[in-house]
């Protein structure tokens, strides 16, 4: 994945900041949280939209 891409996974998105860094807004805290795409990101992955191509 690239920056910018759209990253669905199983009841949430995020936007890709790098191939393996995602921002997304947590239900938890309520604020936008940067994280790695780890193993649950790679578990509930679904697909990825590149919007813009650079």
């Amino acid at each position: 994945m690239k920056k910018g891409d759209i990253i669905v996974v199983y009841g949430h998105v995020g936007i890709a900041i790098s191939n393996s860094r995602v921002i997304d807004a947590s239900s938890s805290n309520g604020k936008i949280i940067e994280r790695d795409m780890g193993d649950w990101w790679k578990r509930n992955f679904i697909c990825a939209w590149r919007i813009f191509d650079e």
